[in-house]
């Protein structure tokens, strides 16, 4: 230790305070103002229209107020049980889907039923819609239900499993919809089936993490080596297949893109390979310094436990932000009736007439946009924090572990 006297008896033993002092007075008074946020977001948040959903006009679903439509009403309009004849029962909001609509207007025209309809399509008969959702209103619309559908969190969310299904909806015009649509459900079907193997390769990697610490302590240079050569060969790897793949009669279309991305994989492969050999004495000396730290965590076990509490700490962190946004979302009020067309279209033989509709919509105030906008800089700033702090603390004990002489 005595190249580092001086800084043993002057820097080692100094006393030390918070440099950043104005920073972290900026950051507890823009914390009080996120206090503020969350105070106001849970008094004026509207979870029931977050967990039910709203309809055309402005109601939400299955909950009663002075202007919900009343029992006889619904009585008269349900053209099929599912429809629900009473309000509370209705606690399910359905889209209709129509050629020719902008999404943002489909989205106003919810209608809240008690079960989300089926659909039932015969492509060789004439009559092909078979089922309809009727609006409760003294127009007495009534919606052709167009694509099968299921109910996620009261939201009749659409399922494109059914092959009939898509080919009607590739026959009116909404093929994309189907296509998306169909994706979406394999990929969240296959996301469940591979969820128990999801959490074991989490595990597993975790505990690899771990092991790959303790080997750090006993044979750090060749796996320093053994990671930099397999990086060089994963390269090396890309542009061969790149190379052999823009040979395929199956790529013809694209074998020039394919055949330009093998030669910069393999020029990058090759700049690759001269940045080690040009930073070999430092690559050396970076060697040397991981074998130090190694005996850092090896000497403060406990070191280990700072990142976990940090990550802790940072899904609690991302999950209050996630509900004071999710609570500023639902402070949205209700727009004036707005007049909206509904085209008419025709599906094979059979025309569905289209109709004028005075609906009502969501509109967040501007005041809420404001305040997601903070609790997201909030959220970014706090995170950065975090993830500094962490650093400093794990970066603090290795250089102390370092400086300390023996037994202290």
């Amino acid at each position: 230790m005595a190249k580092f006297g001086k800084f043993h008896e002057e820097g080692y033993n100094k006393d030390r305070g918070c440099t950043d002092v104005p920073c972290l007075i900026l950051f507890c008074v823009f914390w009080v103002g996120m206090l503020v946020v969350t105070i106001v977001a849970g008094v004026n948040a509207n979870f029931d229209e977050l967990h039910y959903g709203a309809d055309y006009e402005g109601n939400i679903c299955s909950i009663v107020t002075n202007s919900t439509p009343s029992d006889a009403l619904l009585n008269s309009s349900a053209s099929i049980a599912m429809d629900g004849t009473s309000w509370t029962k209705r606690d399910r909001v359905w889209y209709p889907v129509t050629p020719g609509m902008a999404i943002d207007d489909i989205g106003h025209l919810g209608v809240c039923v008690e079960e989300c309809p089926p659909m039932e399509v015969d492509l060789d008969s004439v009559d092909i819609i078979q089922r309809y959702v009727t609006a409760y209103d003294t127009s007495n619309t009534r919606w052709s239900v167009l694509y099968p559908s299921k109910s996620v969190f009261h939201r009749c969310v659409p399922v494109f499993d059914n092959e009939t299904a898509t080919e009607f909806l590739t026959a009116v015009e909404l093929g994309g919809i189907a296509a998306v649509g169909g994706a979406f459900y394999r990929f969240a079907a296959n996301l469940s089936e591979l969820t128990e193997v999801l959490y074991i390769c989490l595990a597993a990697s975790v505990a690899l993490g771990f092991l790959y610490v303790g080997l750090l302590r006993c044979c750090i240079a060749p796996l320093v080596i053994l990671t930099l050569l397999l990086v060089q060969a994963l390269l090396v790897a890309a542009g061969f297949g790149l190379y052999v793949l823009s040979g395929s009669d199956e790529v013809a279309a694209y074998k020039d893109w394919i055949f330009g991305a093998s030669i910069v994989v393999f020029v990058l492969a090759g700049m690759y390979a001269l940045l080690i050999c040009f930073l070999c004495t430092r690559i050396a000396i970076a060697i040397e310094i991981i074998t130090i730290a190694s005996k850092v965590v090896v000497a403060v076990p406990s070191l280990l436990g700072v990142p976990i509490i940090a990550f802790g700490v940072f899904v609690g962190l991302t999950g209050v932000c996630a509900l004071v946004a999710v609570a500023l979302s639902t402070t949205a009020t209700f727009s004036a009736e707005t007049p909206l067309s509904v085209p008419t279209f025709t599906v094979q033989n059979t025309t569905v007439n289209g109709t004028d509709l005075l609906v009502r919509f969501l509109e967040l105030p501007a005041s809420s946009t404001y305040m997601e906008l903070y609790v997201l800089f909030g959220y970014l700033w706090t995170a950065g924090m975090l993830n500094d702090t962490t650093y400093m603390i794990v970066a603090f004990c290795g250089v102390f572990w370092y400086f300390s002489a023996p037994g202290d």
